[in-house]
């Protein structure tokens, strides 16, 4: 069935083997090596897209993400920058073009090495940096790109949030997840009792980080699990014994992201810069993703041996990072480059905007120094 559409494809499976779990359904609409949304050709980040990401809202994100990677792979003794899901390429030509203009010396021998599974996005990434070919390298994993010193800093921007997710609710006393079925017209949903020891035991361990701050998750409150994400932070950081590891995305601690206002939880579509709910409509037409839970992540990354150095909002590090160096006089010209430049720092950085709906965690490995001199005077943070 390879050349039929991914909707055909999976109502088929499901009618042959009963429904599957959300997970299942959420990978092959995104994964799908045919139809998946990110493994297709077409336009998905910026204005004729479907959503924006930092780094395609103004290159100013990357060069003040350039001033903190800098000091980590300095203060590893020099060391390869390697991207995990790099998008359109726009984080990694804003950082090299960064470097090159402000720190020659670092960028004479920079690697920045891509880790990338979508064949689109990397004929993308390819183009977009072209005038830095000579310091760019494409691997199939971290491993591929990391030293016989095994150092690297790493960068994950807004990827944790594109990996599956289990959907799980409790009621009446049953753990419950959800899967999807056909009924012969349309996608629908389809709840059943979670019988993964795994899945029911981290269950319980967000129950007990609830209850530590004196609530619990209510009767039906849906609750996403990125529980690959487990596998993907070991799997990713393989190959590095010394490093730094840079997760940017949306989300929060346990307590920060499951509250009594969303029983729905934050699992959500992304299509035309609308924002939907109907999940399981239009498969591999549109971006599926939910909020990531940044104290499931601190405690997988450190069964992986990566250790929290930092945790907190995105605005709170890119001021650390001195981004407000970047702003410049707009003189009479509201629509001058000085201008735009303004306004997109005061998004990344403002309440409101991006600066406090994403959530920024530094994990270092080995004997990687914690105090970072940009981070001084800034309090660490630990898990919620």
């Amino acid at each position: 069935m390879k050349d039929v559409e991914l909707a055909t494809r999976l109502a088929a499976r499901i009618r042959e083997g009963g429904p599957l779990s959300f997970a299942a359904f959420m990978e092959a609409c995104l994964y799908d090596a045919q139809d998946g949304y990110y493994m297709r050709a077409g336009e998905k980040i910026g204005r004729t897209g479907d959503f924006y990401t930092a780094p395609a809202a103004h290159p100013v994100f990357g060069k003040a993400l350039a001033h903190a990677l800098r000091a980590m792979r300095d203060a590893l003794g020099g060391a390869p920058l390697i991207e995990i899901g790099a998008g359109t390429g726009a984080l990694a030509k804003s950082v090299l073009d960064a470097l090159q203009a402000e720190h020659p010396e670092a960028y004479a021998d920079a690697l920045y090495g891509i880790v990338e599974r979508s064949p689109a996005l990397r004929r993308a990434q390819a183009e977009a940096l072209a005038s830095h070919r000579g310091r760019v390298r494409w691997g199939d994993a971290v491993a591929d790109l990391v030293g016989r010193e095994g150092k690297a800093v790493l960068v994950a921007n807004e990827v944790l949030d594109a990996l599956p997710v289990r959907v799980l609710r409790q009621v009446g006393g049953t753990v419950e997840e959800l899967h999807v079925g056909w009924d012969g017209a349309r996608f629908v949903e389809v709840w059943r009792p979670c019988t993964e020891a795994e899945a029911l035991a981290h269950w319980e361990r967000i129950r007990a980080r609830l209850r530590a701050a004196g609530r619990d998750v209510a009767e039906g409150q849906r609750v996403e699990v990125h529980a690959s994400a487990r596998a993907a932070l070991r799997a990713w950081g393989e190959g590095v014994t010394r490093g730094y590891w840079l997760l940017m995305d949306y989300g929060g601690t346990t307590t920060e992201r499951i509250t009594p206002e969303r029983m729905r939880g934050t699992l959500r579509a992304y299509c035309r810069h609308a924002v939907t709910e109907e999940v399981l409509a239009r498969p591999g037409e549109q971006d599926l993703t939910a909020d990531v839970d940044f104290s499931d992540i601190m405690e997988w990354g450190a069964e992986a041996g990566w250790r929290p150095v930092w945790y907190g909002t995105q605005g709170a590090f890119l001021l650390a990072c001195g981004i407000l160096k970047h702003l410049e006089d707009p003189g009479t010209d509201p629509f001058s480059p000085a201008a735009r430049q303004n306004r997109a720092i005061r998004h990344l950085v403002l309440g409101g905007g991006m600066g406090e709906r994403f959530r920024v965690l530094l994990l270092a490995k080995g004997d990687a120094p914690d105090d970072l001199p940009f981070l001084s005077g800034m309090k660490k943070r630990g898990v919620g």
